[in-house]
C-alpha cells in the first residue's frame, strides 16, 4: 500500500487512559490530563487528538514546565467549564479556561502573565489532529486553500527560515473527505500548521504564532498575554459508524534484522555479554564510535553476531575515518557502518564516497542518512544508494504514554516513505523511548555519549509492549533493520541485582521474536491498533502485544495453522520473569488452553505456538 493511501475514518473513542479523567457534556466528551486535553470527541468520534497550552523557552526551544496550582470545575444546562491555573515559580503563571457548550462549541482561553522578564520563542495553544484520519483533508483560510498532505510534508523553508505548511492565519476550516468539518478561530495569536510525522509524532499540529515573526519574544515582568480559541465540529448525519472488526494480515516478508545497543557504561561483566546476546537471539549489536574502549567491547561479542558501528563525524570527518579503519580491520565479522554527520547534517554521496574509499578492501558496508530524525532526510533529500538510516524516539515532543503508543502509526509511515523517497532499504537506528544526545540543537558525538538517557517505561511491561509495536511497525513498512534500546546500564534491558543478572520485559519481548533465525513474518493488525501481532511463519509462532493499559478481548484472524499452546507475560508474571533468561520456556509462562476466552491484560505479551493443520 503506498504511503499516500491513508485510512480516513475518524477513530472511535476508546477507554480512557489512567492519567486522564473523562468528561462528557451532551454530544461532546474529552479527557482531562495534567498537560492538556485529549480525545475531543463528538458523538463518540475523536475529532481533535489534543489541545494544550505550551511556552517554549529561548534559545533552546525547551518547554517551560508549569505546575498546576488550582483547578475549578462547574457545569449547568448550558455549559461545562474547567479553569486551571499553573505556575513556573518566579517566571510565569497561566490560566487556561475550557468551556463545552450545549450547542457543541469548544472555547479555550489561555492567559499568560510574566512574573519576571522572560525570553520565549513561542507561546499559546496547540491543536493536534490525528494524521491518519485527517490526511487529505481540505484546509482553507480567507485567502488560500490547500490540502493536508497525505505523504509526510517536508519542512518549508523561505529565506533560510523554517515556515509552517501553510501561511499563518487566525481562522482555519478543515473538511475531511467524508464531509466532517472542523473550524478553528483564534484571537490574540495566528495559527500555523506543521506535519509532526517528520518526528514520528502521530499528528498534524496547528500551533500558535508564526515562525515568520521575529523571535525570541520578550515577556516583560507584569505583562499579560491572552489567546482565545474556538473549535466547532460539524459531522454530517450518516449511518452509524462502526469500528472496524476485521483484523488485517500483511504480506509475508522477512522479519527485519533486530539489534540492540551496547555502550561502555553498560556495567555488564565482560564474560556475560556474549551469553546474554545469545539468549536474546538478535542479529546485531550497535556500538558508537566515540566509546573509549571499543576494541575490548568487540572482543566480548559472540562469534557470528553482526556489528553496526555508528559514527557521528565532526568537521570533514578525517579523524573518524582514520579510527574507523583500524576498528574495521580488527573486527571478527562484517561491519555495517552508519556514517552520520553532527549538527544534523545529512550524509550525501560525496561523504559516503570518501568513507568507502578509505574502507576499500575490508568487509565493511557504509550506510548514510542521519543520526537524528526523518525530518532531516525529508528536508534535505540527500543522494544515497542502496540503504538509508535515521533514528526514532517518540518522546521528542511529549512523554504522554497514550501519544507515545499512537506514534507507532507515524513510525510505520515514516519508514515506508523513506524507502519510497530514496528507493533504498531503510535501517532505523536506534529506536529508543528516551531522547539521546541533543538532536534538537547541535547534536555532537560528545553529547550523544554524555546524555545516554533512560525512560522508566523501558524497564516495564509497557515499554516491552511498545517495543513489539515498534518491530511490528517496521515489518509493516518493509524496513530492513531496526536497533532498539540499550542492552545494559541505565535504562538497559539487562541489569544486575548483586551478583545475579536480571531481565526486563523488553528483553523477553525481543527474545520472543527469535530474530537470528531470519524467519519469514507477517503483521497482524495495523500500526496504531489497540493490539498487534507478528506471525513468525518459519517458527510456527504468533507474538501478540496489547498496546493499551486496559483489558481487551483478542480476535485472532485465520492463519496458516490453528493456534495451539499460549505462553504469557502479563503484569502479574513480570516479577517472576525478571530472574529468568528464558522466560518463554519457563513453566510459569504457559497457560492450560488458548481456546478459553482470549483476553489480553494491560500491555500483555502473549506467544501462541501454531499447531499442525
Amino acid at each position: 500500500m503506498p504511503v499516500a493511501d491513508q485510512p480516513v475514518a475518524l477513530p472511535h473513542l476508546e477507554n480512557a487512559w489512567p492519567d486522564v479523567r473523562r468528561e462528557t457534556f451532551h454530544r461532546l466528551s474529552l479527557d482531562v490530563g495534567e498537560l492538556g486535553f485529549r480525545n475531543l470527541a463528538v458523538d463518540g468520534l475523536v475529532v481533535v487528538a489534543e489541545v494544550y497550552p505550551a511556552v517554549r523557552a529561548a534559545p533552546d526551544w525547551s518547554t517551560i514546565a508549569m505546575t498546576t496550582t488550582s483547578v475549578d470545575k462547574r457545569a449547568d444546562d448550558a455549559a461545562w467549564v474547567l479553569t486551571r491555573q499553573q505556575e513556573a515559580p518566579g517566571r510565569l503563571k497561566s490560566t487556561t479556561r475550557l468551556e463545552l457548550t450545549a450547542a457543541g462549541h469548544i472555547f479555550v482561553r489561555f492567559e499568560l502573565a510574566a512574573l519576571s522578564d522572560v525570553s520565549v520563542n513561542r507561546w499559546g495553544l496547540n491543536v493536534c489532529l490525528d494524521a491518519r484520519s485527517w490526511a487529505g483533508a481540505q484546509i482553507s483560510a480567507a485567502d488560500w486553500a490547500d490540502e493536508l498532505p497525505r505523504r509526510i510534508g517536508p519542512q518549508r523553508v523561505l529565506d533560510g527560515s523554517i515556515r509552517g505548511l501553510f501561511p499563518a492565519t487566525d481562522t482555519l476550516e478543515l473538511v475531511r473527505p467524508g464531509g466532517d468539518r472542523l473550524r478553528l478561530s483564534s484571537m490574540g495569536q495566528v495559527l500555523e500548521a506543521e506535519d509532526q510525522r517528520n518526528w514520528t509524532d502521530p499528528t498534524y499540529k496547528i500551533y500558535s504564532g508564526s515562525l515568520a515573526d521575529p523571535w525570541p519574544i520578550e515577556l516583560r515582568a507584569g505583562t499579560t498575554w491572552i489567546q482565545e480559541l474556538t473549535l466547532t465540529a460539524d459531522l454530517p448525519p450518516t449511518e452509524p459508524r462502526q469500528a472496524a472488526a476485521v483484523v488485517a494480515v500483511g504480506p509475508v516478508r522477512e522479519l527485519p534484522e533486530i539489534g540492540v545497543q551496547l555502550h561502555e557504561r553498560a556495567g555488564l561483566p565482560s564474560d556475560a555479554v556474549a551469553s546474554v546476546l545469545r539468549e536474546l537471539a538478535v542479529d546485531h549489536v550497535r556500538l558508537d564510535l566515540e566509546q573509549s574502549d571499543l576494541a575490548a567491547t568487540l572482543r566480548s561479542l559472540p562469534e557470528g553476531l553482526g556489528l553496526e558501528l555508528a559514527v557521528l563525524a565532526s568537521g570533514d570527518g578525517e579523524s573518524e575515518r582514520t579510527r574507523l579503519l583500524s576498528l574495521v580491520e580488527t573486527a571478527r565479522t562484517g561491519v555495517r557502518v552508519l556514517w552520520h554527520l553532527d549538527h544534523r547534517r545529512t550524509t550525501g554521496a560525496d561523504d559516503l564516497a570518501q568513507v568507502r574509499s578509505r574502507l576499500a578492501g575490508t568487509a565493511a558496508t557504509v550506510v548514510g542518512g542521519t543520526d537524528a530524525y526523518f525530518v532531516d532526510l525529508n528536508r534535505d533529500r540527500p543522494t544515497v544508494d542502496g540503504a538509508v538510516s535515521f533514528s526514532v524516539t517518540p518522546t521528542v515532543h511529549t512523554t504522554v504514554s497514550e501519544i507515545v503508543f499512537a506514534s507507532l502509526a507515524a513510525q510505520a509511515v515514516a519508514v515506508r516513505q523513506a524507502g519510497e523517497l530514496f528507493g533504498a532499504e531503510v535501517l532505523v537506528s536506534p529506536i529508543t523511548l528516551a531522547v539521546r544526545g541533543t538532536p534538537e540543537t547541535e547534536h555532537e558525538a560528545r553529547h550523544r555519549s554524555e546524555t545516554l538517557g533512560s525512560d522508566p517505561r523501558s524497564q516495564t511491561l509497557e515499554g516491552a509492549a511498545w517495543t513489539i509495536g515498534s518491530v511490528h511497525a517496521l515489518l509493516w513498512a518493509g524496513a530492513r533493520s531496526g536497533t532498539w534500546h540499550d542492552l545494559a546500564g541505565a535504562g538497559g534491558i539487562v541489569g544486575q541485582d548483586q551478583d545475579q543478572l536480571t531481565y526486563t520485559p523488553a528483553f523477553h519481548a525481543l527474545a520472543a521474536l527469535g530474530a537470528s533465525s531470519r524467519t519469514r513474518a507477517q503483521t497482524v493488525g495495523d500500526p496504531g491498533s489497540a493490539w498487534v501481532g507478528i506471525h513468525l511463519g518459519d517458527l510456527d509462532r504468533l507474538v501478540v502485544a496489547s498496546l493499551r493499559p486496559f483489558t481487551q478481548a483478542l480476535l485472532l484472524p485465520p492463519l496458516d495453522a490453528p493456534v495451539g499452546r499460549r505462553r504469557r507475560l502479563s503484569p502479574a508474571q513480570v516479577p517472576a520473569a525478571r530472574s529468568v533468561a528464558r522466560w518463554w520456556d519457563a513453566p510459569e509462562a504457559a497457560t492450560a488452553s488458548p481456546f478459553e476466552q482470549l483476553i489480553l491484560d494491560p500491555f500483555e505479551i502473549s506467544v501462541f505456538d501454531l499447531a499442525a493443520s
